[in-house]
C-alpha cells in the first residue's frame, strides 16, 4: 500500500514538473504556436535568445497557484554563521559515572522486596529486607558495649556525686568541732583575765583548738584521696566500656548500619535485632534486579543495578586522520533512527587515548541531557544500544554569503541555485560552494547578499527546468 501511494505521488509531482516547464504563463503569450516561431518573451514582453539562455541557466514562470501546489519556499541569501561538522556514526552507551550496584554488607535472608525492575527511585528509597544473623551478633554486641558504658558513666558521675557529698558533711561536722574547742578557749581566756581560772585549763583549750583544726586537715586529706583513687579507678573503666562501644559501632558501620537508628530491645520484644533495610544510594531506575524472598544472600550478591540515564553517553569512533579536528567542549548534535526527527545537543567530554591498532580510530564521547521528546513520551528516550549519528561542530566562521544547504541541486560537477526574480520566476544560476556546514554552506560565486533562493520545492523546479530543455527552449 505505502509503496503504490509513494509511486503514485512521485508521478504526479514529475507530471506537474512537465506540465509546469511546458504550459504557456500569463497574459503576454497567445499558445504553443508563437514559440513554434522561434519568438521567445518574458513577462515583460523583452526578448532573448539562445545565447541569453545559456548565460542565465533558463528561466522559469510560474503562477501562483503552481508555486503554492509544488510547495516552494525562499530565503534571502545573507551574511551568516557557517558551523563546521564532522559527521560519525554513534551508538549510546551505557553511563557508567551514574551507575550503582548494590550489595548486602551482611549474608542473611531476604524478607521482602520492595522495588521491581524499571521502578523508578528516589535515593534513600526502600529496596528491600534482609535478616541478618551476623548483623543481630552485631547489633546485640553494640547494644550490651552501650549499656556496660552507659553504666561505667553512670557509676562514674554517681561516686562523684557521693563523694562530693561526704567531703560536704565532713567540712561541716569538723567545722563544728574546731568552732566548740575555739569557744571553749575564748571563755578560757577571759576567766584566765578575770583571776576566776588558772592557766591550765587556758592551754588544754589551746590544745583542743588545735587538734581540731589538725583533725579536719587530715580526715579531708584522706577523704579526697580515697576519693581519687575510687574515681580514677571509675574513669579507667568507662573508658574501656566507652572503647568498646566505639568498636561496636564501627563493626556496625561496616555491615552498612547507622549505629543511631538501632533501637533498644524492649521487654519482652520478639523481633530480630539482624533485620534492616537495604536503601537506594542514588536517584534512578532499576536496570537489574537478582534477588528473590527467601533467598540466602552474601557480600558477593548483587541485588540491584541502579543506573541515572539523565545524562545520556554518546560513543562514536574518529579516524585518526580526522582526531586533530576534535576538541573537548566542542557542541555536538545527535540523531537516532530509532527517533526520527528528534534531535539532541550536547558536548563532547572525552577522548580517548588510544587510537586501535585495528581500526585506526579513537573513541570519543558525547554527553547529552537525556530530556523527554515529542516523539516518544516515555522518559529518557536514548536507551544504551540505539545506534545513530553524531556531528561535531569542528569549527565556525561568519561568511559574506550563505544559503541553507538544502537549496543546493547537484548535477553532476555542477551546483545551482534557483534564484526568484520577481514573483513566480525564477532563475537557475550555477554556484561556486566553499565550507560546508552542518545546516548552511557558504557561496563564493553566483549570489549577491539580497537574493531569493529557492529551498524547498527545488526538485519541481529542476524538473521543470528540465522539460523546458527536453522541449528546445526555456520554460514559461
Amino acid at each position: 500500500m505505502l509503496k503504490t501511494t509513494w509511486k503514485a505521488t512521485l508521478c504526479a509531482v514529475l507530471a506537474t514538473a512537465f506540465a509546469i516547464g511546458c504550459s504557456p504563463q500569463g497574459d503576454d503569450h497567445d499558445g504553443g504556436d508563437e514559440h513554434a516561431e522561434g519568438a521567445d518573451h518574458d513577462d515583460d514582453g523583452d526578448e532573448h535568445g539562445e545565447g541569453e539562455e545559456g548565460e542565465g541557466g533558463g528561466m522559469i514562470h510560474l503562477t501562483p497557484d503552481q508555486v503554492e501546489g509544488a510547495g516552494i519556499r525562499t530565503q534571502t541569501a545573507a551574511a551568516g554563521l557557517v558551523e563546521e561538522t564532522l559527521r560519525l556514526d554513534a551508538v549510546v552507551a551505557e553511563n557508567e559515572d551514574r551507575q550503582s550496584h548494590i550489595n548486602p554488607r551482611a549474608s542473611g535472608l531476604v524478607r521482602a522486596i520492595h522495588k521491581r525492575l524499571g521502578d523508578t527511585v528516589e535515593k534513600g528509597d526502600l529496596l528491600c529486607e534482609i535478616d541478618s544473623v551476623e548483623l543481630g551478633e552485631a547489633v546485640s554486641a553494640y547494644q550490651a558495649a552501650s549499656a556496660m558504658a552507659a553504666a561505667a558513666s553512670d557509676l562514674l558521675e554517681r561516686e562523684k556525686e557521693l563523694f562530693a557529698q561526704r567531703i560536704e558533711t565532713t567540712t561541716k561536722a569538723l567545722d563544728g568541732t574546731i568552732k566548740l574547742a575555739l569557744n571553749i578557749r575564748d571563755r578560757e581566756k577571759q576567766l584566765e583575765s578575770k583571776g576566776i581560772s588558772t592557766l591550765r585549763p587556758l592551754l588544754e583549750a589551746e590544745q583542743a583548738l588545735q587538734e581540731a583544726e589538725l583533725g579536719k586537715d587530715q580526715a579531708l586529706t584522706e577523704l579526697r584521696a580515697l576519693r581519687d583513687s575510687r574515681l580514677l579507678e571509675l574513669q579507667s573503666a568507662a573508658t574501656t566500656a566507652a572503647i568498646a562501644k566505639h568498636a561496636a559501632e564501627d563493626s556496625l558501620r561496616i555491615l552498612g548500619i547507622d549505629p543511631t537508628t538501632v533501637r533498644a530491645p524492649a521487654d519482652g520484644a520478639r523481633e530480630s535485632l539482624g533485620l534492616y533495610n537495604v536503601v537506594a544510594p542514588r536517584s534512578g531506575v532499576i536496570a537489574t534486579r537478582d534477588v528473590t524472598l527467601d533467598e540466602f544472600v552474601g557480600p558477593e550478591t548483587a541485588l540491584f543495578e541502579i543506573h541515572d540515564p539523565s545524562i545520556a553517553w554518546i560513543a562514536a569512533s574518529v579516524y585518526e586522520r580526522d582526531l586533530r579536528r576534535v576538541r573537548r567542549g566542542q557542541t555536538a548534535y545527535v540523531t537516532m533512527g530509532a527517533l526520527p526527527g528528534a534531535r539532541f545537543e550536547g558536548t563532547v567530554d572525552f577522548i580517548a587515548y588510544e587510537v586501535s591498532a585495528t581500526t585506526r580510530a579513537a573513541s570519543v564521547r558525547v554527553e547529552i541531557p537525556n530530556d523527554p521528546i515529542e516523539q516518544w513520551p516515555e522518559p529518557f528516550p536514548l536507551r544504551p544500544g540505539m545506534f545513530g549519528a553524531v556531528e561535531i561542530v569542528t569549527a565556525s566562521r561568519q561568511v559574506a554569503i550563505s544559503i541553507p544547504e538544502a537549496a543546493i541541486v547537484h548535477e553532476g560537477a555542477e551546483s545551482f541555485v534557483f534564484v526568484r526574480n520577481a514573483p513566480g520566476q525564477f532563475e537557475r544560476r550555477e554556484v561556486t560552494i566553499g565550507a560546508h556546514g552542518r545546516i548552511n554552506v557558504e557561496v563564493l560565486s553566483g549570489l549577491e547578499a539580497g537574493d531569493d533562493v529557492a529551498v524547498e520545492g527545488t526538485f519541481v523546479l529542476k524538473s521543470a527546468a528540465r522539460a523546458g530543455e527536453l522541449g528546445g527552449g526555456h520554460s514559461h
